[in-house]
């Protein structure tokens, strides 16, 4: 029995809660650092009014923290990969795929057929940075070309109603290529 092929690409949820606490935590530390400074200088016992303040600040000054949180996912199926990206979620069935490949620290899925960007254009290739997808660029390229041309080892990703029930608990319509 072969093992269980990967369908689901992108950062992990540990990693979104890592993401999360960071942001929430030098939030706090920022509330605290303005908390102490007002009890410094006003000496105001409780000092909620620098806490508030602090914390308004930290969540401002430290959104960057959020940005993972943003970065895209593909999933796979026996029929169509899935790229999911800010609740938009495009669906290219297999057979729309020209080629996958490697591009520097990119990977390039070319498409048969050009399909229109969210600017209006025509786009011929989808780049995805293999770092934000949890993989390395070179497994996932290898990876998705194999897929591509090898409909039997697509035996082995889950079936296209499964993941489109995982795409259902997110918001935004799927784009059929």
């Amino acid at each position: 029995m072969s093992a269980p092929t990967e369908w689901r690409y992108g950062l992990s949820t540990t990693y979104r809660g890592i993401y999360l606490l960071r942001y929430l935590l030098f939030s706090s530390g920022l509330a605290v650092g303005f908390a102490l400074l007002e009890r410094q200088v006003l000496g105001s016992r409780p000092p909620l009014g620098g806490l508030a303040v602090g914390l308004l600040a930290g969540l401002v000054l430290f959104r960057g923290q959020l940005r993972p949180l943003r970065w895209p996912r593909v999933l796979l199926s026996r029929e169509t990969l899935y790229v999911v990206h800010r609740r938009q979620t495009v669906a290219l069935p297999w057979p729309a795929l020209r080629e996958v490949a490697q591009v520097g620290e990119l990977v390039a899925i070319r498409l048969a057929q050009p399909i229109a960007a969210p600017s209006g254009e025509p786009a011929e290739e989808i780049r995805l940075e293999a770092r934000k997808l949890g993989a390395a660029p070179d497994r996932l390229a290898t990876a998705l070309e194999r897929l591509r041309t090898d409909s039997a080892a697509r035996g082995g990703l889950p079936e296209d109603v499964a993941v489109r029930a995982v795409l259902s608990g997110e918001r935004g319509p799927v784009s059929r290529y």
